[in-house]
């Protein structure tokens, strides 16, 4: 079998790479809101409390490289989304410091995935993954919600630059081609930021519906690069 040059292999990765942005993504499900009843109630400080309740892999080989995932998801997640609050002019403080609003977010499912199964065979080989639910709560004491609703991200299922057929040739080339500088990198530190980035625009809707303040102006923005290159990043990446 003929040898697969290197300049056909990129244009291999470069198509693989469009195919799968435009199929990766993440959709908002399960919207519920309740109105504040607090008379005269704007809210200024907010806690943040991220969860992992995602199930072990059935594979036991794989429960630890998982259990790494969630607990870096957790931590980025976390980081993240106190960034972009306190953007939207909101204070975050512990739950022990009686905040206004807490907002609860659970992550019921983790995959870190293999990004060159992603490229070169596609059809949700390799894919990341990222499920979460999201509860915004009152003051301390409260139980009922005043927002509810779940995101799941992931890097899609469309087919890769071997269309579902990479040859092992193909594959360990290919392997060898992502480790290189410049090489795209998809993975759950996508995932994070879209997701982040989705959790902003509903609690946008909801702060706005109840004539709260939610500055527009100064959210944090973050960067995708970050969460998988910079040295003090999280590098989620599988």
């Amino acid at each position: 079998m003929k040898p697969i040059s290197a300049y056909l292999l990129r244009l291999m990765l470069a198509a693989a790479a469009l195919t799968l942005v435009a199929c990766a993504g993440t959709k908002v499900k399960d919207v519920q809101s309740t109105s504040n009843t607090t008379a005269g109630f704007s809210p200024h400080t907010i806690a943040i409390v991220v969860e992992n309740n995602s199930p072990p892999p059935s594979k036991v080989s794989r429960r630890a490289a998982q259990l790494e995932d969630a607990k870096l998801v957790v931590t980025t997640l976390t980081d993240h989304l106190g960034k972009v609050l306190a953007g939207r002019g909101l204070v975050v403080v512990s739950t022990d410091a009686h905040p206004d609003l807490t907002l609860r977010c659970s992550v019921l499912d983790v995959r870190g995935g293999n990004e060159w199964l992603r490229v070169l065979i596609g059809y949700g080989a390799g894919r990341a993954e990222l499920r979460t639910k999201v509860t915004l709560l009152g003051s301390t004491g409260t139980t009922q919600p005043l927002v509810t609703f779940d995101t799941e991200s992931t890097t899609g299922k469309m087919p890769g630059a071997g269309f579902g057929l990479a040859s092992g040739q193909a594959l360990a080339a290919g392997g060898a081609a992502l480790s290189v500088p410049g090489a795209m990198r998809q993975g759950l530190g996508l995932e994070v930021n879209d997701s982040v980035e989705h959790i902003d625009n509903e609690l946008g809707k909801y702060f706005k519906s109840q004539h709260w303040q939610y500055s527009t102006g100064n959210a944090a923005t973050v960067d995708a690069s970050r969460t998988t290159s910079s040295p003090d990043a999280v590098p989620i990446q599988r």
